[in-house]
């Protein structure tokens, strides 16, 4: 039996609503970073955290190149291109990008800050050198981890139950 679970019950998702203090404001000044300088929504936006959804319409950054290998050895879908996934429950499935390169959400925040691994001219315009400050990037990677729900404890639980 194949079971999904995409929780919707984030902080996150209650601040989106319209509760205000659902947030903290570290981590208010970690979703402006994430929706600002950061850029992450511009692959990761919207209620799903992805572009890759049917909800979003698929606005042209389900997949991209993001410079995470060399295109000549790893092509993806082609021209390097490989799929935006959700950020819902991202400190769960690491390791990072199809080749998982990284361990940690810092090392994939890393990457981001510096613009990709490979240059080429297909990379995504979007990848690029972010200049984030230590500080930046530590909210960040707290902001992305705030996107887990308490419910998935539960939802586990109801698994192991079976």
């Amino acid at each position: 039996m194949l079971f999904r679970y995409v929780p919707d019950q984030t902080p996150q998702d209650h601040y989106a609503e319209g509760v205000l203090d659902a947030l903290s404001p570290s981590q208010r000044r970690g979703a402006e970073l994430f929706r600002g300088k950061a850029r992450c929504d511009q692959c990761h936006g919207g209620p799903e955290f992805t572009a890759a959804s049917i909800r979003n319409g698929n606005n042209g950054r389900a997949f991209a190149n993001i410079g995470i290998t060399d295109q000549t050895t790893d092509p993806g879908r082609g021209r390097g291109m490989f799929k935006s996934p959700t950020l819902r429950n991202v400190e769960l499935t690491a390791p990072y990008f199809h080749t998982g390169k990284y361990l940690t959400l810092r090392q994939v925040v890393d990457f981001y800050d510096r613009g990709g691994d490979y240059d080429n001219v297909d990379k995504d315009a979007q990848v690029r050198r972010l200049g984030l400050t230590e500080g930046e990037k530590t909210r960040s990677e707290e902001h992305t981890s705030e996107l887990q729900s308490h419910s998935d404890l539960v939802c586990r639980l109801l698994l192991e139950k079976k």
